[in-house]
């Protein structure tokens, strides 16, 4: 509803022969909304947007009060003309049915991901790893196993149900301190994955892709990044070499 300028400056102009002149800008306000999508079949609707009120929408398939008709399979660039002479467009998405572009399955560990929903446009129900109108996946808010999400097209139509799959990968500790002058030329293993079977990768202190560490390639006070790989997930540890002073005070009593 808003229909003051958004922003108003003077800018002023120096020539080389120091003349000056001023000249005010002005922006106006204006927005269509976000855009739509529906499927064949939705009764007409109203599409969002269209501020500030007053002004009309062209288009096909959009009559100039915003009511678009999804009968046609396509995406449709609609505009909104606003009473102050600015204009935005945007695009109406529409479809036979819905359907995604995503992953499956994710590890517990992997990036944020995205769901492209086709027809764009809609909607996702409350749930607490992806906002309503987005489509980036929050993977830290996921839960073990199975996840759904519905979508619905904002125009309606259209509603289907997004699932995929978290798998767990863990180990028993993000990082193993341990003294190098105590273990000497020790080969060990410091973690234990919770899937068997991968493999480990990491700095020259690593033995093999077994896991295996030898102490006497570390230099005291460092820490050395190791990533563990099973079944298509990853897991990252940190194996930190720290010095240990025992200091002894001898409080023996003698008669």
């Amino acid at each position: 509803t808003n229909t003051n300028p958004i922003f108003e400056d003077i800018i002023t102009y120096t020539d080389t022969n120091g003349c000056v002149v001023d000249t005010q800008l002005t922006i106006l306000y204006i927005t269509p909304g976000s855009n739509d999508g529906a499927c064949i079949g939705a009764p007409a609707f109203r599409v969002s947007g269209g501020l500030p009120n007053g002004g009309y929408w062209t288009g096909m398939h959009i009559d100039s009060s915003g009511i678009f008709d999804p009968s046609v399979n396509g995406n449709f660039p609609v505009t909104y003309h606003a009473t102050n002479g600015c204009t935005w467009s945007k695009t109406v998405f529409v479809r036979d049915s819905v359907s995604f572009n995503g992953p499956d399955t994710i590890c517990n560990t992997s990036d944020n991901f995205r769901i492209i929903p086709n027809p764009r446009g809609g909607l996702w129900d409350a749930n607490p790893f992806i906002g309503r109108g987005n489509e980036w996946v929050n993977v830290s808010r996921t839960s073990p196993g199975e996840n759904t999400l519905i979508y619905r097209a904002e125009g309606g139509g259209c509603i289907d149900t997004f699932r995929f799959f978290v798998k767990q990968i863990f180990i028993d500790q993000d990082t193993f301190k341990f003294c190098p002058e105590a273990i000497g030329n020790t080969i060990m293993n410091p973690f234990t994955p919770s899937i068997p079977g991968g493999t480990w990768a990491g700095p020259q202190i690593l033995v093999d892709s077994s896991g295996l560490i030898d102490a006497q390639n570390a230099t005291d006070g460092d820490a050395y990044n190791m990533r563990y790989t099973a079944d298509g997930c990853y897991v990252d540890g940190v194996v930190a070499f720290e010095s240990t002073v025992v200091e002894i005070v001898d409080q023996s009593i003698f008669c």
